[in-house]
C-alpha cells in the first residue's frame, strides 16, 4: 500500500457490503469502492458463436486496430471483443472512457472527487435473431447430434458437430444460427484458465468454430435443385420430358456404372421419371443425365448465380467462401483433366462442391423466394448511446 497506488481486496463485493463499508468510510481510513463495469452473458452459451467474447487486448489486437484506422487509445488490461459480433462492432459496443480527479489526505483519505469528463456508454448492437428460435434450434441440433451419434436413427455415425440457420427468405435477416458443440463466452472474460483453453482448443468437436460460417462441406442432393434449374433454363430439359432411370448410368468413355442410390439399396433403378418425380425421388441417374447434357461451366455458373462459392457478407468475422466446380480444379489437385464422370458427379452436390450452410441458406431462401437474390443479415439495427 502507498499513497498514490491502491491495492485491491475484492473484485466482487454484495450490494449489502458496499453499502455498509460506504457508510463506516470514517472508520475505515483509505479503503474506496470503485465501481467497473464487466461484461455478462445473460444467457450462458445462448448463441456463442454469434457474439464471441473479450478479453484483454493484445498486441495482435493493436496491429488489427490500426490497420482499421482505429485511433482510440487502449489501456493494457482493456478488455475488446476478439470474436463474433463482439469483434466486428468493438467501436460500437466499448464506449468511451470518462476521467475523474481523486483528491485525498496523507492518510489516504479521500477528501474530494472530480469528474473531468463523464463516460459514454457503448452503443447497444441489435441483432435479427429471435432468442426463443434460437433457443430452439440450438437444443434440436444439440439433440440430434447426440441421437446420430448413438445409433437413435438406425445406424450409428461418427458425428463431431453440426449447425443450423434459419433465414427471413423475403428480407435476408437471420432469424437463429447454431453451431454445435458452443462454448461459454465468460470463461475468456477474466482470462480462461489452461485447462479450459486446451479442452476448447484441442478438442476434436473444435467447439469454437462457427461451423455454420467457417466451414465448407460437400452439399450432396440438396445441390440438385441448382441442376434442375440449370437445366430447364438452357432447355436441356423440359416439365414434361422424361428419362429412364435403369439403375446404373455410364458415361462416354468408361464401363464404370454410376448408381443411383435406389439401385444400392434395392437392386432396381426408378423407371421415368421427369424433373419433378426426380426431384421427389432424389434421383440420382436422372440428374447424372441433366448434368452431362449442361457440361460443368453452365452447371457452375447456376451455382454461382445462388451465391454458392462466395462469401455471403453476413456481419461475422472469418467467413469461407467455399468452392464451386471447376476443370482447372483437377488439374490443381489431382493433375489430371476433367472428365464427364467429375461433371456427372458435381451434377449431384458431389465432387469439387463445398460450400458453407450460410450459403446454402441463402440459396434455399432464393428458391423459395423465387430466385431474387437476397442479402443476408445477422444486425436489425445500432443504437446509440445518448
Amino acid at each position: 500500500y502507498s499513497n498514490t497506488k491502491s491495492i485491491q481486496i475484492s473484485d466482487e463485493i454484495s450490494r449489502n457490503s458496499a453499502v455498509q463499508l460506504q457508510e463506516r468510510g470514517a472508520e475505515l481510513t483509505g479503503v474506496s469502492i470503485v465501481q467497473e463495469p464487466v461484461r455478462k452473458y445473460e444467457r450462458g452459451t445462448l448463441a456463442s458463436h454469434i457474439i464471441g467474447y473479450v478479453s484483454r487486448i493484445t498486441e495482435a489486437n493493436k496491429k488489427d486496430f490500426e490497420e482499421r484506422g482505429d485511433t482510440h487509445e487502449y489501456d493494457a488490461d482493456d478488455k475488446v471483443g476478439q470474436t463474433g459480433i463482439e469483434k466486428v462492432f468493438e467501436e460500437y459496443l466499448r464506449g468511451e472512457d470518462g476521467t475523474k480527479q481523486i483528491d485525498m489526505s496523507v492518510d489516504g483519505t479521500i477528501t474530494g472527487e472530480y469528474t473531468s469528463q463523464e463516460a459514454v456508454g457503448g452503443a447497444n448492437v441489435v441483432l435479427t435473431i429471435d432468442a426463443n428460435l434460437q433457443a430452439v434450434a440450438e437444443n434440436a441440433l444439440r439433440n440430434n447430434i447426440e441421437k446420430i451419434k448413438t445409433g437413435g436413427f438406425g445406424k450409428t455415425y461418427e458425428a463431431n458437430g453440426g449447425s443450423v440457420v434459419v433465414t427471413n427468405v423475403k428480407t435476408g435477416e437471420i432469424l437463429a444460427m447454431a453451431s454445435y458443440p458452443d462454448y461459454n463466452p465468460s470463461y475468456f472474460y477474466d482470462g480462461i484458465s489452461n485447462a479450459q483453453w486446451q479442452e476448447y482448443n484441442n478438442s476434436v468437436t473444435t467447439p469454437l468454430r462457427n461451423r455454420a460460417i467457417q466451414n465448407a462441406y460437400a452439399p450432396g442432393s440438396i445441390f440438385k435443385m441448382i441442376t434442375a434449374i440449370a437445366g430447364l433454363q438452357e432447355q436441356k430439359i423440359g416439365i414434361n420430358d422424361y428419362i429412364n432411370d435403369v439403375g446404373q448410368y455410364y458415361v462416354e468413355g468408361t464401363n464404370k456404372g454410376y448408381r443411383c442410390w435406389i439401385f444400392t439399396d434395392y437392386g432396381h433403378g426408378h423407371g421415368r421419371v421427369n424433373v419433378i418425380s426426380a426431384i421427389q425421388k432424389s434421383c440420382n441417374y436422372y440428374f447424372y443425365e441433366v448434368g452431362n447434357r449442361l457440361g460443368i461451366d453452365l452447371l457452375s455458373k447456376y451455382a454461382r448465380y445462388f451465391g454458392l462459392g462466395s462469401k455471403t457478407g453476413v456481419e461475422l468475422p472469418s467467413e469461407a467462401s467455399g468452392t464451386v466446380p471447376a476443370m482447372e480444379l483437377v488439374k490443381e489437385n489431382e493433375n489430371r483433366n476433367w472428365s464427364s464422370a467429375d461433371t456427372i458427379i458435381s451434377a449431384i452436390g458431389q465432387s469439387y462442391n463445398n460450400y458453407t450452410p450460410i450459403q446454402m441458406a441463402k440459396y434455399i431462401s432464393m428458391l423459395a423466394n423465387g430466385g431474387k437474390n437476397i442479402d443476408l443479415s445477422i444486425i436489425k439495427n445500432i443504437v446509440l448511446s445518448n
